[in-house]
């Protein structure tokens, strides 16, 4: 169990392969990386480092590349992690637009075994190549909140909001 105060407004969480943690969260547009050697179970998390990602919504692991992908407004930002057991920290290394149909992006997704991620935004679904660093636009549906594909079927599932995005 682990939990922090930090975050206002937590969209998304990430384990790192150290066992730090990331929390993305967009009131405040913070990307923070929770120490966690330190953690005293039943205590909020107080070692942590935060860095600007506006509108913070996704996180997620590239574990094949070894970078933190960050899903923002209009942008989604890769950083690689140290690693260093003493002074863990993240350095942004890239940073690229998403397409008009991932803007305000709201979601970010692994498709598993593979080295793509969805992302959702207002106007529709993106799927992100982490190698050649292209986009390419899948779907068309307003306001999509979430996103996920099951194994091994392939199966997609999203959550649209209908009235408001909470």
């Amino acid at each position: 169990v682990f939990f922090a105060h930090e975050c206002k407004n937590p969209h998304s969480a990430c384990l790192l392969p150290d066992g730090n943690v990331v929390a993305v969260s967009s009131t405040d547009n913070k990307l923070t990386l929770f120490d966690t050697s330190k953690y005293k179970q039943g205590e909020p998390c107080r070692d942590f480092i935060c860095y600007q990602l506006d509108f913070a919504h996704g996180v997620v692991w590239d574990n094949q590349q070894q970078m933190l992908w960050g899903l923002g407004m209009q942008s989604i930002v890769g950083y690689k992690y140290n690693f260093n057991k003493k002074y863990p920290a993240l350095i942004r290394v890239c940073s690229y637009e998403v397409p008009e149909v991932a803007k305000c992006g709201h979601d970010l997704y692994p498709i598993p075994n593979t080295k793509y991620l969805f992302l959702t935004g207002t106007e529709g679904i993106a799927i992100f190549d982490t190698q050649t660093r292209k986009f390419r636009d899948i779907a068309n549906v307003k306001h999509i909140k979430s996103i996920s594909m099951s194994k091994p079927n392939g199966q997609v599932i999203y959550l649209k909001a209908t009235t408001r995005w909470w």
